[in-house]
C-alpha cells in the first residue's frame, strides 16, 4: 500500500471513529457588557468599532440609552473576557457587571467549583442565589466534564483578577 493510500485510509478511519478533527469551540460565545460613561452617540459608535474590530467578533450592538454593548461571537474565537473589558477601558469608559455564555472544562479545586478555558482563563462558579450551596446548585458537574455556563461577572472588577467570579444562571453540558 502506498503512502498516499494509507494516509486516506488513516483518515476515514479517524472521521469514522471521530477521533482525529474536533471543531474548534470558542471559549466565550456571548458577552452582555454593561459599559459606564457613554452619554453621546459617537461614544457608543466608537466603543462599538472597537468591540467589532476584535478578531473573532461576529456582531456587536451597543445601546446608549441602555448602557450595554452586546458582542456575539464566531465559533471559533480566542476571545478572552480581560480583553473585552481592557478594549472598554481603553475607549475611555467603566466596564461594570456583564453576562457571559462561556464554555470550558468544569474542575474542582480546593472544594470550589472552577471553569477553566481553552485561553487559560478561570471562573469561580458561584450559585445563582446568594447564600445557596454550591453543592446544590452544581450537583450535576463531573470533574473534566466540558460545559457551557451562561452567568454574571459583578461590576467591581480589575483586569489583573486571575480568577472570575461568575454567578450562575445555566449550566449545560457541552458534549
Amino acid at each position: 500500500m502506498n503512502s498516499i493510500s494509507r494516509l486516506s485510509a488513516l483518515l476515514v478511519l479517524g472521521l469514522a471513529c471521530g477521533g482525529l478533527f474536533h471543531p474548534a469551540q470558542a471559549q466565550l460565545q456571548k458577552i452582555e457588557q454593561t459599559v459606564y460613561g457613554m452619554d453621546c452617540a459617537p461614544c457608543a459608535h466608537a466603543m462599538e468599532q472597537s468591540l467589532g474590530s476584535m478578531e473573532g467578533v461576529e456582531t456587536v450592538s451597543v445601546s446608549l440609552n441602555d448602557g450595554l454593548a452586546t458582542v456575539d461571537l464566531a465559533k471559533a474565537n480566542r476571545i478572552d473576557y480581560r480583553g473585552v473589558r481592557e478594549t472598554v477601558e481603553n475607549g475611555g469608559f467603566s466596564p461594570r457587571e456583564a453576562t457571559l455564555k462561556v464554555q470550558g472544562t468544569a474542575r474542582q479545586e480546593e472544594g470550589q467549583w472552577i471553569l477553566k478555558t481553552p485561553t487559560g482563563e478561570k471562573y469561580a462558579l458561584l450559585p445563582g442565589q446568594e447564600g445557596a450551596s454550591n453543592e446544590q446548585e452544581f450537583q450535576e458537574l463531573k470533574p473534566n466534564q466540558q460545559v457551557t455556563v451562561t452567568g454574571q461577572i459583578p461590576a467591581s472588577l480589575s483586569t489583573e483578577d486571575a480568577l472570575w467570579p461568575l454567578r450562575v444562571q445555566q449550566v449545560r453540558s457541552a458534549t
